[in-house]
């Protein structure tokens, strides 16, 4: 038998009924579903629609009670063997496809599995569950009679079994919108009439603005839940400059809140997108998941989100990484438990922009690191040169993470037969500009010092040339040592301390005493003349430079070189070799205050060694 679709004729009472509006004013909302059991309730009980709508908002509660109770209102107003509500909640990304979560309940149901919920046995209900319902309420435009199930009302789960017979509908109208509606189903012909449907009218217009009301406060939670999870993930992510550690913590927050799975495609600027993390809210089924992305291959990159059906289960969206205008990866996110809604993508486009704004800070700051990690290669010497009877001792550790190059530097090389030079300097401030005068610097004294100038016109040669620099020319200090063998083992050394902390010389006894006078720095006075100083180092002797990293080395108000704590730690260890003098020397540093160090540390140790 053709099914039939008859809208009830309006009553005395019914008769002031406005009709709700048709589909397409509601293409912003989706429903939710709420059933109830069969009861032993006459038909023709005088069940009030007003006193049931009362009691229905009288009771308070949970939302889902409320929707529940709302069923229960509708069985028994209209005798109706089961009863469900539709509530809308969001419009979803396929306009055919509606977020329906609910409850059914009782036998009437007749085991009808619901998405996300098991079939309902003994009266009690289930969780609210999502549900596809195609085409939805498009006839919902006034209280109807339904002769038989015709669509779309043939596609609810519940319904799906074929045993309805009759149905009967009211649309739930507030704010001039439709909101949702109020089904009643009964596994006998002819169920519903005029009467049944004008009860049906009176408590949907009863109902649809609290329901509506309890819906827009339910949605005002869920918003500031999603605000505070942004802001709580956005700080997560912005705590770190690890890429790996950002996909990992993407997919992490994904899982959590958004989606059942979570993939994270990271594009090499000239190369493919390679997957960098994959999550499942079962870890156990992540194997199965990378199978899966394996065979589908990398997503199309995109400049908007799109869904994506590559992989076969549930649905799955792609969100660009877009950072500064440059895509850098793309995030992807399945979800089993139903499709997505609008407030979900949204809240998934901001998420996906958070997470690309800190891939791109960690990729940039990678680059940064590895250049920095370059360029000191570039101005350190690496290791020291041999030098006859001489053991040598560098420790050298730039501040923080090294991304500002430049600072400190420290070298000890060949200058030609029978000649070596030694130089620790420090240049003033940090970056590309201390960088440069350091490379200057280093590289101006082997040069100098190769075409065989002596110290103090190397010193002066150094100087002009930072001079030369202008406005952009920094401080230099420098410790500069010429070494030169002498009789019976010992050393004899020329130096020029040019605004530098001095150089101290250590004697096995742990006696310590500075052994140059304080010269001004490179880089102030283009007229300076600098004045070598003899240093003798015999057998056992030190000579240990360091640069301000060490000596003004903070703790409080306190600096490490306070009251000659410098001298008194060497004089403590003065049995040590060259190197473990030096790595003393810092460790001492390190341990002097609770916080990293702020400047860069570097020590140079030179140690005449003892006559065989």
């Amino acid at each position: 038998m053709r099914a039939e679709s008859t809208p009830a004729q309006p009553t005395a009472l019914a008769a002031s009924a406005q009709p709700a509006p048709a589909l397409a004013a509601s293409a912003q909302a989706a429903p939710t579903l709420a059933a109830v059991p069969a009861q032993a309730v006459p038909a023709q009980a005088d069940l009030s629609p007003e006193s049931l709508a009362a009691e229905v908002l009288r009771s308070g509660g949970a939302v889902p009670d409320l929707r529940h109770r709302a069923a229960a209102a509708v069985r028994d107003v209209t005798g109706a063997e089961a009863a469900y509500v539709l509530v809308a909640e969001e419009t979803l990304v396929a306009p055919e496809s509606w977020r329906l979560a609910g409850v059914a309940t009782g036998a009437a149901v007749t085991g009808a599995a619901v998405t996300g919920g098991e079939p309902a046995t003994g009266g009690e209900p289930v969780a609210e569950a999502t549900v596809r319902l195609p085409d939805a309420p498009r006839v919902c435009g006034r209280p109807t009679v339904h002769n038989g199930l015709p669509a779309p009302w043939s596609t609810l789960p519940p319904l799906r079994d074929g045993a309805t017979r009759s149905l009967l509908t009211a649309p739930l109208s507030a704010d001039g919108r439709l909101s949702g509606v109020l089904i009643a189903s009964d596994t006998r012909t002819g169920r519903f009439g005029p009467a049944a449907a004008d009860r049906l009218g009176r408590l949907a217009r009863r109902l649809a603005e609290p329901l509506e009301r309890v819906r827009l406060a339910e949605r005002e939670r869920d918003q500031r839940g999603w605000l505070s999870f942004l802001a709580e993930a956005g700080d997560l992510l912005a705590g770190t400059n690890d890429a790996r550690l950002i996909t990992a913590l993407a997919g992490q927050l994904v899982v959590a809140r958004l989606g059942t799975w979570c993939a994270t495609y990271v594009h090499e600027p000239a190369g493919p997108s390679t997957l960098a993390d994959a999550r499942h809210r079962d870890e156990q089924r992540v194997p199965e998941l990378r199978k899966h992305l394996a065979e589908a291959g990398p997503p199309e990159r995109t400049h908007r989100p799109a869904a994506w059906d590559a992989l076969p289960d549930g649905w799955s969206h792609t969100f660009p990484l877009v950072a500064g205008g440059r895509p850098v990866g793309t995030l992807v996110i399945g979800r089993e438990e139903g499709p997505f809604t609008a407030e979900l993508l949204k809240l998934a486009e901001d998420l996906s922009r958070r997470v690309a704004v800190a891939l791109d800070a960690a990729r940039l700051h990678q680059r940064q690191a590895e250049t920095s990690r370059v360029l000191r290669r570039g101005l350190l010497s690496g290791r020291p040169c041999e030098v006859p009877g001489l053991d040598l001792g560098v420790a050298y550790e730039p501040a923080g993470e090294g991304l500002d190059g430049g600072g400190d530097f420290c070298d000890v090389f060949r200058a030609g037969p029978g000649r070596w030079l030694f130089a620790i300097g420090d240049v003033c401030g940090t970056g590309p500009e201390a960088a440069a005068v350091t490379g200057l610097a280093r590289h101006a004294l082997r040069l100098l010092a190769r075409e065989g100038h002596g110290l103090p016109r190397i010193l002066r040669r150094v100087n002009e040339a930072i001079l030369d620099g202008g406005p952009q020319a920094r401080f230099l200090t420098l410790i500069c040592g010429e070494i030169v063998p002498g009789a019976h083992g010992n050393r004899r050394l020329s130096l020029i301390c040019a605004g530098h902390p001095p150089p101290l010389r250590l004697t096995p006894v742990g006696a310590v005493a500075p052994v140059a006078s304080a010269q001004l720095l490179l880089g102030v006075d283009p007229q300076v003349e600098y004045v070598a100083e003899s240093v003798r180092l015999d057998p056992g002797d030190s000579l240990v430079c360091v640069t301000d990293g060490v000596t003004r080395r903070r703790a409080g108000g306190r600096e490490l070189d306070d009251d000659d704590g410098l001298a008194r730690l060497l004089a403590d260890r003065a049995e040590l070799g060259a190197e473990s003098l030096a790595e003393h020397v810092r460790d001492a540093a390190h341990r002097f205050a609770p916080t990293p160090p702020h400047d860069d540390l570097a020590v140079l140790v030179l140690q005449a060694r003892l006559s065989p």
